[in-house]
């Protein structure tokens, strides 16, 4: 059994993994925490644990998001038909990070 240190949130945490598997943690943990730093500059004042579940929700809405389109793509490649262009998709995105905003705001009032 190997041990990994990872950063996520300005904190340290040690992590137990299998020999051979510290680089793919550390890539793992460096998404996190730019995923967990990129939410909390648009959440708000928000506690440190109601960040962590915010990014958690988010994170698994993307995994979601991928299992339906490799079930739904049937082994075929991926057709370039439905993509969005970059302005589009900011566009999402800042609907995204308003509906989440709201979110904190409703989590905060509770």
């Amino acid at each position: 059994m190997a041990s990994v240190s990872v950063n996520i949130n300005s904190k340290s945490y040690g992590i137990d993994c299998g020999e051979g598997q510290e680089a793919r943690v550390r890539q793992l943990a460096k998404y996190i925490d730019e995923r967990m730093r990129s939410l909390s500059g648009n959440t708000g004042a928000v506690s440190e644990d109601q960040l962590f579940v915010i990014t958690s929700l988010v994170l698994a809405d993307e995994v979601f998001d991928l299992r339906e389109k490799a079930a739904n793509s049937n082994g075929e490649a991926p057709s370039t038909e439905g993509y969005i262009s970059e302005e589009e998709l900011k566009a999402i995105v800042d609907k995204i990070n308003t509906r989440i905003k709201s979110i904190t705001k409703e989590i905060q009032s509770i």
